[in-house]
């Protein structure tokens, strides 16, 4: 019953566009462990209940409004599937949940609710979660990070230390997120370009076309994409075709050219080469694994 939140601060190549990451915890997909290569990293953890949910509430109050709503619907609804009662507050039904857990009572696992087939608009929405989930260590949080990592003091003024910073560290993380690098404006074009995008992963728009569709223009649009979400759009499309391909390989039986078909590849190999840089995995084995006796 015990829960904890979780900062992640990577610190091999900071220079090279390191994220630190949302807290997680065990509402499992409410904040995303990301998944890639080991790297080294300053870690900072909260324990306790109330003091988890207390932080991932911070962190979701300082999203855009639009990613706010997708954290309320994802909540709303996974509660609403364990049949609790409507008319709550996001953090009242989170707390509910986490006392159900705590308690030791059955609640559908999140990965488990979230793959049935009533759940592919918020599935394919919840990319966005990924997104905001990480932030760019800035050079206050780097300056932090090597402050704990050459800690000067032992015994019980270390701990006093590296908790102050600790604390600092997650400060400037949480704060980062209220404060984007466009205007309101310009964030809500950026947002309607990839939901455009994710409706449409076979047959996409042109940039320039897109750009239009959310009155602004090409070069706009991609500052604006590399501000919200550190890609191009093209990139984000790519990335949405195969969040989209993990499902349909975990959920569907259709084979692997099928389901690069139906999420924007007409090759199985271009898709296979994608697959595979961003899981590590080829998406045949990928398949199999959530298939056993997939042929």
């Amino acid at each position: 019953g015990n829960s904890n939140a979780k900062f992640e601060f990577p610190i091999r190549g900071m220079r090279q566009g390191c994220s630190s990451f949302f807290p997680t915890f065990n509402l499992k997909g409410l904040g995303v462990v990301p998944v890639g290569k080991p790297v080294l990293e300053v870690e900072v953890i909260f324990q306790g209940a109330a003091l988890t949910l207390d932080y991932a509430q911070t962190c979701v109050d300082r999203f855009h409004p639009q990613t706010q709503q997708l954290v309320e619907a994802t909540v709303q609804h996974f509660w609403r599937s364990q049949g609790g009662r409507s008319g709550l507050s996001v953090a009242e039904m989170l707390r509910l949940i986490q006392a159900r857990i705590a308690r030791g009572d059955r609640i559908t696992n999140y990965d488990d609710w979230l793959d049935s087939p009533l759940c592919d608009h918020i599935y394919m929405s919840s990319i966005d979660l990924e997104y905001a989930n990480r932030l760019p260590i800035t050079t206050e949080m780097e300056t932090i990070i090597g402050q704990i990592l050459s800690c000067p003091y032992q015994g019980a003024a270390r701990r006093q230390y590296l908790e102050q910073k600790a604390l600092e560290l997650v400060t400037l993380r949480i704060e980062a997120i209220a404060h984007p690098n466009l205007h309101p404006v310009e964030l809500d074009c950026i947002h309607q370009a990839a939901a455009i995008l994710r409706r449409h992963l076979v047959h996409p728009p042109s940039v320039e076309k897109l750009a239009r569709q959310v009155n602004t223009n090409r070069l706009k649009l991609n500052q604006g994409f590399h501000a919200a979400y550190g890609v191009t759009p093209y990139q984000y499309l790519r990335d949405c075709r195969l969040w989209m391909a993990k499902r349909l390989l975990t959920l569907s039986t259709l084979s692997v050219e099928q389901i690069a078909g139906a999420v924007g590849y007409s090759s199985r190999n271009h898709f296979a080469k994608a697959f595979r840089k961003q899981t590590g995995l080829n998406p045949k084995l990928y398949q199999m694994q959530a298939w056993p006796n997939a042929s």
